[in-house]
């Protein structure tokens, strides 16, 4: 009996299923996660409390936000797509999100089981791009911001220049 009601119930997190987490039963409800979406649970480190500290303080500037911007030549754009999920899928740290309020012992990093990792493939083909446009696209990732309790906190846009060369902007 005690197994079909362990099967049929609705499952909820417990201490013991995030044990690094320090949070009592309440704490974990009290969140409010799926926990079939939930891979572990845990307090962030010093350098993640002080960067998370300055993110918030500073919400808007984008002081921990990374760019990279790349032209890339000979490039199929549904694989670079499958490749980015995959490495997101086999990387804890690329489905990470971050709950901070209503926690008293601090911060905590939530793994997510999976995410969908945002990636925009944009066609600009016979439309005429410079430099300027692509930094316009580029300044306007950037700017979109992040919500830190929602993973994935990374974006992927790909804009096809040509038949053979797209640029590639990963915030």
């Amino acid at each position: 009996e005690i197994v079909a009601h362990c099967g049929t119930a609705p499952r909820g997190l417990t201490p013991s299923d995030v044990p690094l987490s320090g949070l009592d039963q309440a704490q974990l409800d009290g969140l409010g996660l799926d926990p079939a979406q939930v891979e572990e649970i845990y307090p962030l480190s010093p350098m993640q409390q002080g960067m998370l500290f300055h993110s918030l303080q500073d919400a808007g500037s984008g002081i921990y936000v990374n760019q990279l911007s790349v032209e890339i030549g000979g490039l199929d754009g549904g694989r670079l797509r499958a490749a980015w999920q995959a490495v997101s899928d086999r990387h804890a740290i690329l489905r990470t999100g971050f709950l901070w309020q209503g926690l008293p012992g601090g911060a905590q990093q939530v793994v997510h089981r999976r995410v969908a990792v945002p990636f925009v493939a944009a066609d600009w083909r016979g439309r005429p791009v410079d430099a300027g446009a692509l930094q316009a696209a580029a300044e306007a990732e950037r700017a979109a911001g992040f919500d830190l309790a929602q993973p994935p906190l990374q974006r992927v846009l790909l804009i096809r220049l040509d038949d053979n060369r797209h640029h590639l902007i990963w915030t």
